[in-house]
Order: C-alpha cells, then sequence, then structure tokens
C-alpha cells in the first residue's frame, strides 16, 4: 500500500486526487523503490498512461 495524506483529515479526499493514489497503487510493483532505481521520468513514462485515463496531460519528452 502507498502511504499518502490528504489535509485537512477532516475532510474526505476528493474523488481525482483518490483516481490519482489508484493509479500510483496500481502500479506500485512496477515503480517500487525497493526493487527498482528508476528516475522520475522513469517512473512518470511508467504511470503515464494511467494519468491520460484519468485526463491529465502529462509530457512525453524534455526534449
Amino acid at each position: 500500500m502507498i502511504n499518502w495524506q490528504y489535509f485537512p483529515k477532516s475532510d474526505k479526499i476528493p474523488s481525482h486526487l483518490s483516481e490519482l493514489v489508484e493509479v500510483f497503487e496500481n502500479h506500485k510493483e512496477k515503480i517500487a523503490s525497493e526493487n527498482h532505481q528508476f528516475s522520475s521520468d522513469e517512473v512518470l513514462t511508467r504511470l503515464r498512461d494511467g494519468f491520460e485515463l484519468i485526463g491529465y496531460k502529462v509530457e512525453k519528452s524534455k526534449k
């Protein structure tokens, strides 16, 4: 499970953030620091499709 917190703790997490956490949860084995040493760009590459499915625009290259 990925540890995260939303503030204020008395409020329910908004659905768009819940979806974002779900993308990380769905890919945790592919990006886990205990098993891999990816750069942030490499992690983003593995998460991109999931982010795009929930409506985020994701850069494909720094070039």
